[in-house]
């Protein structure tokens, strides 16, 4: 009886080197091709939501180019590990579909083996994330809030915060309880007159806007159906109220001209720092956590609160980098089981595995603020489950495999 004997190429058999060529071939185009359709979809979305405040203020053209540029920074280290999921289900459905993946199996080849190519390159696209997040991204985020701050000079109405108080009126606190960032419409306006310290004025409206003069040279707010509450101070034997149908108030408009300032002033937060300067913030938020604690002050609780959020920030830098591995390891064994390489399936399946990522993060973010186990548990989660379940896809795909074809 004849028997057939297959030889199994090693590693650095040339046959394997024009493997790893051609997987990586199938890998490269969807992932560049997934990548730009993500960034793309998230660009328009900042768009949508923020054109009204940079179209038609008299902003140069590059302003407005620099602004999206610099958002699109936090963009990125979403769509990079995302497209890796995105091009690892649509290149092993492809090479499985067209039956590319039989012929390489029939040769003695793993599956360990075929996805090795796509890991390796996985391990350094989360190499280059991890930098990007580090290096990059706090940078961008900065620059992009001062950008904004100026900006936010420029339309007025932008800078009034939607249920906090603004200053950026001098001698005023301004809050508004529902602001419409399309119009610049405020409602349910409150008013402190901090100019006059001899008098505490209060001013309520039911509604509001303010906008320059057509000559930029005044800032006019307009407050419809309200109150000015007036008390006098320190004695406050004296108590006057005035109802208004329409009351107009006129500021000069210096200093609300878009001007750039000091992108190197300002505090940062922590979006705007690396993992270095997080970590050193941590330990200094717990030393002086465990400090109050000791000595009973009552600050301690926002201290330990402080450092959470830090500490989540600072694995944040690196878990959004490692996702990328993880969506490798998961998109393998989906790819070769979905037998269609198509778009559509590529990104249905990477968008329910990418919510379930999603989800776990900001559940987990949400936990760990409670001070439940230590941040980087939650925050590294999600990689380890989905590490999990992808490790265990392709241990079963094996085994299927190796059972068929004995």
């Amino acid at each position: 009886m004849n028997t057939v004997r297959l030889e199994i190429p090693c590693i650095n058999d040339p046959l394997m080197k024009i493997f790893d060529r051609y997987i990586l071939k199938a890998h490269a185009g969807p992932l560049f091709f997934g990548f730009f359709t993500i960034m793309f979809v998230f660009i328009i979305s900042f768009l949508t939501r923020f054109i009204d405040h940079l179209v038609g203020r008299g902003l140069d053209l590059w302003v407005m180019v620099e602004m999206i540029l610099l958002e699109s920074a936090w963009m990125v280290s979403l769509a990079l590990p995302m497209s890796v999921l995105i091009a690892t289900v649509m290149a092993y459905g492809n090479l499985t579909n067209s039956s590319e993946m039989t012929v390489m199996r029939s040769g003695g080849v793993s599956v360990y083996r075929l996805a090795m190519p796509v890991l390796l390159a996985s391990l350094l696209l989360a190499a280059g994330d991890e930098r990007f997040n580090n290096v990059l991204l706090p940078e961008a985020n900065f620059r992009a809030k001062a950008l904004m701050s100026d900006i936010s000079r420029l339309k007025p109405g932008f800078a009034v915060s939607q249920g906090a108080f603004s200053d950026f009126i001098k001698g005023y606190s301004l809050m508004a309880r529902k602001v419409d960032s399309s119009t610049g419409k405020l409602e349910g306006v409150l008013m402190y007159d901090r100019d006059r310290p001899n008098v505490r004025t209060v001013i309520m409206a039911g509604s509001g806007r303010i906008a320059f003069t057509p000559d930029y040279r005044y800032l006019v707010m307009t407050l419809e159906d309200g109150q000015i509450h007036e008390l006098s101070l320190p004695a406050m034997d004296k108590y006057r109220r005035i109802s208004f149908r329409k009351h107009r108030y006129v500021f000069e408009a210096t200093g609300y001209g878009f001007e750039r300032s000091d992108s190197n002033s300002g505090p940062r937060g922590g979006g705007e720092l690396s993992a270095s300067e997080l970590l050193s913030m941590g330990r200094e938020l717990k030393a002086r956590a465990d400090a109050s604690q000791r000595t009973g002050s009552p600050d301690m609780e926002n201290f330990r609160q402080q450092y959470f959020e830090t500490m989540i920030e600072y694995h944040k830098k690196f878990s959004l980098a490692v996702a990328c591995v993880a969506f490798s390891l998961v998109g393998i064994p989906l790819g070769v089981m979905a037998r269609r390489g198509g778009f559509g399936v590529g990104a249905g399946l990477s968008l329910l595995f990418f919510v379930l990522y999603w989800a776990l993060m900001i559940g987990g973010e949400k936990i760990a603020k409670t001070g439940l186990l230590t941040p980087g548990v939650w925050v590294w989660l999600p990689d380890i489950l989905l590490s999990s379940i992808g490790v265990t896809m392709l241990y079963r795909l094996n085994r299927s495999i190796t059972g068929s074809t004995r």
